[in-house]
């Protein structure tokens, strides 16, 4: 989150990404790519921001 209290644009996209390889009908080579970016924005951003992600995708 930056200091607007905003959350960072790539760990929407993680969340979305998160729930596109729980998703069965994604195939598996776009899950490993989704499973990349989750991976990459959690490294960034860290876990918490991911979640605050999730959370604007469940709110909005």
């Amino acid at each position: 989150m930056n200091s607007d209290g905003v959350v960072v644009d790539e760990a929407i996209h993680a969340a979305w990404d998160s729930y596109r390889i729980l998703e069965k009908r994604t195939s598996a080579e776009e899950r490993q790519e989704a499973q990349e970016r989750v991976e990459a924005a959690t490294d960034t951003y860290g876990r918490e921001e991911v979640s605050r992600g999730t959370v604007f995708l469940v709110v909005c």
